[in-house]
């Protein structure tokens, strides 16, 4: 579970170096397969 967090940390930190928007659709994606699991 950790591990999981770190690499969602990790991957989110990549993504907000982008935009924004593309944070938000990442990590609502990232939500909802967690939730699915």
């Amino acid at each position: 579970m950790l591990q999981t967090i770190t690499s969602m940390r990790f991957l989110a930190l990549i993504l907000w170096n982008l935009t924004r928007d593309d944070v938000n659709w990442a990590l609502t994606r990232a939500f909802k397969r967690i939730t699915s699991m």
